[in-house]
């Protein structure tokens, strides 16, 4: 019976000498995945710095609707009109915020303006695009009339509490 103990014991120390390896391999590890978090975070937080600042879906929307009108203006593209459509949630933090604009003017300051969206410092995307020309059969005139769907990201307003669902 000792012999059978002595030999149990012996195959509990490979076990556990094994199960050492894997936990100091999982230690020396922890530094690693420490600076991805660090990594990870800082993205995030530049990231979170092109959101629209406010978090109320009016402030928010106004904020949008004033950053495409500063861009509209610096390519002498008139807005024809706008409408500010419903904050979608996306995930538990984020909302998108999308604002329909209707535009006339030359092509080629339609895809400058587009081009905009992506050199300001909030980051701001083109969702949806419909052209049509205001001319017809004049070739030189390239002149259309655009409604285009831009939406933005903003941190949801959490002071408001979510609608409760009754089942």
């Amino acid at each position: 019976p000792l012999w059978d103990r002595l030999a149990q014991s012996s195959e509990q120390i490979e076990i556990l000498t094994k199960r050492l390896g894997n936990y100091r391999k999982i230690l020396l590890g922890q530094n690693t995945v420490k600076a991805a978090l660090g990594e990870a975070q800082r993205q995030l937080s530049e990231a979170e710095k092109r959101l629209l600042n406010n978090s109320s879906d009016s402030l928010a929307a106004a904020e949008l609707q004033g950053l495409l009108k500063q861009l509209s203006n610096a390519q002498s593209l008139p807005i024809l009109r706008t409408e500010a459509l419903p904050v979608k949630a996306i995930g538990s933090d984020y909302g998108k915020l999308s604002v329909r604009l209707e535009v006339s003017g030359p092509i080629d300051r339609l895809v400058s303006l587009m081009a905009s969206f992506d050199s300001g410092d909030k980051t701001i995307f083109l969702e949806d695009m419909r052209i049509s020309p205001t001319t017809i059969n004049v070739p030189n005139k390239k002149h259309v009339r655009a409604t285009l769907t831009v939406s933005a990201l903003k941190r949801l307003d959490r002071s408001v509490a979510p609608p409760v669902k009754k089942s």
